[in-house]
């Protein structure tokens, strides 16, 4: 749940300045508050579309009581009050009707109100009041003028800077208040009785005057409370409580020397305003007594000391012409001599070797003898720690088994056993067999996971490696060779290598030449195949039988082809045809021959005349 406060930033202050303030501090605390009362919605007023009221009041500089105002309007404050010289700011307010009265105040009379900004501003000063018809982004000014009248027993008789902070009249059995004198800035009280009266006020007051029936008016001192008695034979018929300049409110009124603000003796300024003699201090611009200089201040190296001594080196202040003074002026890795000047020290740390340093802190001892300073004096495998001695870096190869070594065998080479970077090697052996054809074995190369290559080698050859998986590969070599692993390296040349026993991988390439037209063999695809690639010896180069009398096609040049080489069966030895019974023709050795080898139609099967036949005569 969230809760939405729309806040109006500018709300009347009795000026723009405080206001200002106000508004931060509101908006300060909201912010702050945001954790415990939930998500709020500052909203700031539509600054463009509403206007600003300002109201002073003027009382021709002469000192006055608040003065008590009401307002309407839209966006109108329920009241305020103001003294002379005071002023209130409605600021960023909805545009409309407002009305601002002043209260009629005891013993002074409004005698104008004016008005900039609205010329339809209402004026009556009958009741008091202005009526202001207020545009958006319009800005008026109205000023109340007020004059102190002439029955103000505090001015009769203190004079026009004073005026009544609250008027009390005996009623006979106690002091009531003139709620028409009463100045709101004040709190005040009288009590007691028609003989002695006693006050208080808050804040103090200038003065208290006593109305005391034929005998007139008698003036009493202020303060924060007092006792009055009756002057004569006449009773104490009120009592007049004055604002106003007095002894003690900071202020040096007529008539008083100084006014610090309080009424304490000893303090530069007496209780009564007067001013005392100071007692004699370094600063105060006078050689006093026991002061070797004074230059009104209580600085140092201006020539005076702040004690009011003269500067020498050696005082422990930086003075003119001194580059030190003691700890005065001295930086890191200085020293003040002294004569006041100062040098740069040599010290662990500058990056410089010295041995000596001037400052010491060089090693175990203390005693300033540096091995080496930052990487002045650093061989290699070797750092300087922060006391300018020398510290060995341990690095594999330097022969001592260090952390996270294997071994160390003082150098970083592969191959003996020890690697380069420490850690112990394994051997593998790497076998190259060759099986038929005409290549060897170092027709290939052998290849270690990309690290070790050589020839191949029926005989092995030996690496030694880190311990761990290796890929073996080949390169090279003729064609026609088919490759198999066998060995530590499986069938895919994929081999571990440990530091226990050598781990060996065997290569063998068979000679498998790729079936072709002319290798003697009937492969897949020929027809035959004779062992050679010429044409015309019943085999053609292409792998296909060549045309022949018998081969059951009847090729160019001849007559028939009955697939076979015989005679008397119509198709002799060499394809041509061979007359035959039933082949319509009366060949020698046929009585007849009627074109086919049926019996009974006269001519028989074997072109003989059949006797009953009655179409066929013989010859």
């Amino acid at each position: 749940m969230n809760n939405q406060i729309s806040v109006n930033f500018l709300k009347p202050y009795k000026s723009q300045k405080m206001s200002k303030l106000i508004h931060i501090f509101v908006l300060t605390m909201l912010i702050l508050n945001m954790s415990t009362f939930g998500v709020f919605f500052v909203t700031w007023p539509a600054l463009a579309c509403h206007g600003h009221i300002t109201i002073i009041k003027d009382t021709g500089g002469v000192n006055s009581p608040d003065f008590v105002f009401s307002a309407t309007g839209p966006e109108a404050p329920s009241g305020f009050s103001l003294a002379g010289g005071e002023s209130v700011y409605f600021g960023y307010v909805q545009g409309g009707t407002y009305t601002v009265t002043e209260t009629e105040a005891n013993n002074w009379d409004l005698t104008d109100i004016i008005c900039s900004g609205d010329s339809n501003a209402v004026i009556d000063l009958g009741v008091k009041k202005v009526t202001i018809d207020l545009d958006n982004n319009e800005q008026v000014v109205c000023t109340f003028y007020n004059i102190k009248d002439q029955h103000d027993d505090c001015i009769d008789e203190l004079g026009n800077d004073y005026f009544t902070v609250a008027k009390w009249e005996w009623s006979g059995f106690a002091y009531q208040l003139e709620t028409s004198t009463a100045d709101p800035s004040y709190t005040t009280n009288v009590s007691g009785s028609a003989q002695t009266a006693n006050w208080t006020s808050d804040p103090a007051i200038a003065a208290a005057i006593s109305k005391e029936g034929v005998s007139g008016n008698h003036v009493h001192p202020g303060g924060t409370s007092g006792t009055i008695n009756k002057a004569g034979q006449n009773d104490i018929s009120h009592v007049s409580l004055c604002g106003g300049p007095y002894c003690g409110d900071g202020h040096v009124d007529a008539g008083e020397d100084c006014d610090d603000g309080n009424n304490v003796d000893g303090d530069g300024c007496s209780a009564t305003c007067e001013i005392e003699t100071p007692e004699p201090y370094c600063g105060d611009g006078n050689l006093d007594n026991g002061e070797e200089c004074d230059d009104g201040n209580n600085v140092d190296g201006d020539g005076c000391n702040a004690d009011c001594t003269l500067p020498y080196c050696g005082d422990g202040n930086l003075d003119n012409g001194e580059e030190c003074d003691g700890l005065a002026g001295v930086g890191p890795h200085q020293i003040c001599l002294f004569d006041c000047t100062l040098i740069d020290t040599t010290y662990c740390g500058d990056n410089i070797k010295q041995t000596p340093n001037s400052e010491g802190t060089g090693g175990p001892l203390n005693d300033g003898y540096e091995e080496c300073d930052g990487q002045d004096g650093v061989p290699v495998n070797y750092s300087c720690d922060n006391e300018c001695s020398l510290v060995y870096i341990p690095f594999c190869g330097d022969g001592n088994l260090d952390n996270g070594e294997e071994c160390d065998d003082g150098n970083n080479q592969d191959g003996d056993g020890c690697s380069a970077n420490c850690t112990w090697q394994g051997e593998l052996i790497v076998k190259k067999i060759v099986v038929g054809g005409t290549a060897t074995s170092s027709d290939w190369l052998m290849d270690i996971s990309q690290i070790y290559s050589f020839p191949g080698s029926l005989d092995g050859t030996s690496q030694l490696v880190v311990q761990g998986m290796y890929q073996v590969t080949e390169s090279g070599g003729p064609a026609d060779y088919n490759l198999t692993y066998s060995g530590d390296c499986g069938n895919t040349g994929l081999v571990s290598v440990g530091t226990t026993s050598p781990a060996i991988c065997i290569l063998t390439n068979t000679y498998d030449p790729a079936p072709f037209c002319g290798d003697g063999n009937l492969d897949p695809g020929e027809e035959c195949d004779d062992g050679n690639n010429q044409d015309g010896d019943d085999c053609s180069a292409n792998r296909t039988i060549d045309p022949f009398c018998g081969d059951g096609s009847l090729d160019p040049g001849e007559e028939c082809d009955d697939g076979n080489n015989e005679d008397g069966d119509g198709c002799d030895a060499t394809c041509t045809i061979e007359p035959f019974c039933g082949d319509g023709t009366k060949d020698p050795g046929e009585e007849c021959d009627d074109g086919n080898n049926d019996d009974n139609d006269g001519c028989s099967a074997k072109c003989t005349i059949e006797e009953n036949d009655p179409i066929i005569i013989k010859a």
